[in-house]
């Protein structure tokens, strides 16, 4: 018996095992059968590690699809004759997965049945509560709306507005950059914006992001979210931030998840034909930001979120500072991706703004634009982490103290 996987590749594990177990898993389970989680599984298996990032591509599309990836990689099982998905489900440290509190013997438990009519289930129950997400929908409830009348617009590597999770409203508009028409499809080798869009919008079978009530805005910008290089798809993103500014009005979006990410470390911004748009989003205090990179770099961040009109959002967990960081990080999130923690940034942004308007709040005391004063009240009312290994202090998002800060306090639910 080979028991566990040790790493995302499967390393050490014969090639004719990891087929096998590769078959038996999308032949005798339904959830693998989405093409997503099979591809994740293949990354995981069978060390396609000529991918950049490799790793990341496993776990990004695994873990936002809601299957979640500390079970795929770390609860492989093979005995010969397969994987015991119940022990899966009761392992301690997968308890708060959304996929896992579903499986009772390779079975799916219908969502009602789990939760109780009319309940949210967080997207991910330890980071909300990190956050201070499901503390904020609880003391809010009925008083703010969850992003309702917002579109965020997500750009990425291409979205399939077929899954059943951006069904029933959720996507307001698509945009291609490529063949510029509202085809957003995504293309080999993309994968990734179909799913990233979930931690901050999901609202489906009782699972919910952060501002799980808005709309999107779905654009096919890049050919893979890790950029195998910056020229050219510079130019593809910056005339989807254009189309952005140039629609943000009819499609009321007020928000911008821009996902991609080169990996290397930059200490500084890079000049680019993005800067431009960037600059035009934030003088229509238009949030945009981007993820540091999950590289582990100690000396600089990924483009576009080194940028200066760009919000850098670098990734907490267990209570350390973790994936890329560096001085020009804005802002930490509880998450263990920074793909996660910029998509809980933006949907946190979105109900922050909705606060504000509803207080009447004076942002203007806090920064020149929205998303500028947006960002001081996030870092003014987060908590401290030091990090030994950059000998730097990052502010992290508390999105209750951020509410609570702009909010009366009659307005609360106590």
């Amino acid at each position: 018996m080979i028991s566990p996987f040790h790493t995302s590749y499967g390393l050490g594990v014969p090639q004719r095992l990891r087929r096998l177990l590769f078959t038996y898993i999308i032949s005798s389970h339904p959830f693998s059968r989405d093409i997503y989680v099979k591809i994740a599984l293949k990354c995981i298996l069978f060390s396609f590690d000529h991918i950049g990032g490799a790793a990341d591509f496993a776990l990004d599309i695994a873990a936002a699809r809601g299957y979640n990836s500390i079970c795929l990689l770390h609860s492989f099982d093979f005995n010969g004759s397969g994987v015991d998905l119940s022990l899966m489900a009761n392992s301690e440290a997968n308890q708060n997965m959304p996929f896992l509190s579903t499986i009772r013997a390779g079975h799916e438990i219908d969502a009602a049945e789990r939760i109780g009519a009319g309940k949210r289930i967080p997207y991910n129950q330890s980071h909300f509560d990190s956050i201070g997400i499901t503390a904020v929908w609880e003391k809010y409830e009925g008083i703010l709306n969850w992003g309702e009348g917002q579109s965020l617009a997500i750009v990425d590597d291409g979205c399939d507005l077929t899954v059943p999770e951006w069904q029933n409203g959720k996507v307001r508009a698509a945009w291609n950059a490529f063949e510029q028409n509202d085809d957003p499809s995504p293309v080999p080798p993309g994968y990734h914006g179909t799913s990233v869009g979930y931690p901050s919008s999901l609202c489906y079978n009782g699972l919910c992001g952060v501002a799980y009530k808005n709309q999107t805005v779905q654009i096919r910008s890049c050919t893979i979210v890790h950029l195998p290089r910056i020229e050219g798809e510079d130019v593809t993103i910056a005339r989807a931030l254009n189309w952005i500014a140039d629609h943000a009005e009819e499609y009321g979006i007020t928000a911008v998840n821009l996902s991609a990410l080169d990996d290397k470390p930059h200490t500084a911004p890079c000049p680019t034909v993005v800067d431009e748009p960037l600059c035009r989003l934030r003088e229509m205090n238009i949030w945009v930001s981007a993820p540091c990179g999950n590289n582990q770099h100690t000396n600089g961040i990924s483009w576009p979120a080194c940028q200066e009109y760009c919000y850098a959002i670098g990734s907490v967990e267990e209570e350390a500072v973790y994936n890329d960081r560096y001085a020009n990080t804005d802002l930490l999130v509880h998450a263990q991706y920074t793909s996660s923690s910029n998509a809980y940034a933006a949907g946190s942004y979105q109900i922050w703004r909705e606060a504000v308007i509803k207080a009447g709040f004076p942002w203007r005391d806090y920064g020149k634009t929205l998303p500028e004063a947006a960002m001081a009240v996030f870092q003014k009312t987060g908590c401290t982490y030091h990090d030994e290994a950059t000998g730097l202090s990052f502010q992290s998002l508390n999105l209750l103290a951020a509410v609570d800060f702009v909010m009366p306090e009659k307005w609360s639910r106590k």
